[in-house]
């Protein structure tokens, strides 16, 4: 996960986004296994605005304990 805070997203300077690339201990995925979250996405609250700076604060950890990690921006 790789907070972006400078992306523009719809056509808003440093809206931000996340790049969420997935893996193993061999190394990253690349290309079609890459997610992109920002604010204009269906699902994430609120909406893409100049410097709201999406993903400026990411996190992972199990944090509802149900074996798998979560992805907090």
């Amino acid at each position: 996960m790789i907070g972006a805070t400078s992306e523009t997203v719809s056509g808003e300077s440093n809206a931000g986004a996340v790049h969420v690339l997935g893996g193993t201990v061999e190394g990253l995925w690349t290309g079609s296994t890459e997610s992109f979250w920002h604010l204009d996405q269906p699902g994430i609250l609120g909406a893409a605005d100049a410097y709201a700076e999406f993903g400026n604060a990411v996190a992972a950890g199990d944090f509802n304990r149900d074996g798998r990690d979560d992805l907090v921006v």
